[in-house]
């Protein structure tokens, strides 16, 4: 699929203005809506987007390539009936997100607790390495001035929420699980089916793909029975059966930076 033109819909909020300023900063035109006006979205207007504060099936144009939503957006809202008439493709954030990274190196952060912290010290961690990444955060990241970071496109850092199994979207070339425990219950019957859906995502991997682990959480030891004696899984925490030991006086930034792009240290 290619996007130089894009609509948003729930523009303003914080899963989604920092895709729009990422796709901004990569000449994409971006037009949206939103429910009201907000320093984010004011922000996105001087940097050159359009966007409506009112419902409208006029705000979609025809010449759109995709109309990207958050999963709050229910299948009624004005912008989505108008956009399935022109037939202009219809897609979820996480959907969006696999498509602009689909030829960078990804680097998914899942988990129940934790995703925000860890994607913002894994893309600045990358950046004080000397790399320099895109960074796809679902929290404000004070030290960037932003939610996402716009860079080479060689390497992504990617939060990846398992609510409605969007992380199936988004399976990294290298993965970290910080936590699990019952979370969206909204969405999951319960926490055996939410575990499950973790249990998938790590299936979703190639062979390749490495996926480091809070060894220390009981939850992913279950998880990751099937792996035991496998390369693909690797362990980390304060307890002496991880594969690496955190240790705060030895911290090593550029090691786990080395180990996630899977290089020789």
């Amino acid at each position: 699929m290619e996007i130089n033109n894009i609509f948003i819909i729930g523009i303003g909020g914080k899963g989604l203005n920092g895709i729009a300023q990422t796709c901004l900063e990569k000449n994409i035109k971006v037009s949206g809506v939103d429910i009201k006006k907000t320093s984010e979205t004011e922000t996105l207007e001087s940097a050159g987007a359009k966007i409506f504060y009112e419902h409208s099936a006029g705000n979609i144009c025809s010449d759109l390539d995709v109309v990207v939503y958050s999963s709050i957006i229910k299948e009624d809202c004005p912008e989505v009936v108008q956009a399935r008439k022109l037939k202009i493709p219809i897609i979820k954030r996480s959907e969006f997100l696999k498509e602009l990274t689909k030829n960078s190196f990804r680097i998914s952060i899942a988990g129940s607790h934790g995703k925000s912290t860890t994607t913002a010290i894994t893309g600045l961690s990358l950046l004080s390495s000397g790399q320099n990444p895109d960074l796809y955060c679902g929290a404000f990241v004070k030290e960037l001035g932003s939610y996402n970071r716009s860079g080479a496109g060689k390497i992504s850092v990617i939060e990846a929420c398992e609510y409605d199994r969007s992380f199936f979207d988004l399976i990294g070339d290298a993965t970290i699980i910080t936590s699990l425990e019952k979370s969206h219950l909204e969405y999951y019957k319960d926490e055996a089916e939410m575990l499950m859906a973790f249990r998938t995502f790590v299936q979703k991997h190639s062979d390749d793909a490495p996926i480091i682990v809070n060894g220390d959480d009981l939850n992913i030891r279950r998880l990751i029975v099937p792996y035991q004696n496998s390369k693909k899984v690797i362990t980390y925490g304060f307890n002496y059966s991880n594969d690496y030991l955190i240790n705060i006086e030895k911290w090593n930034e550029k090691r786990l930076i080395n180990l996630i792009l899977n290089k020789k240290y």
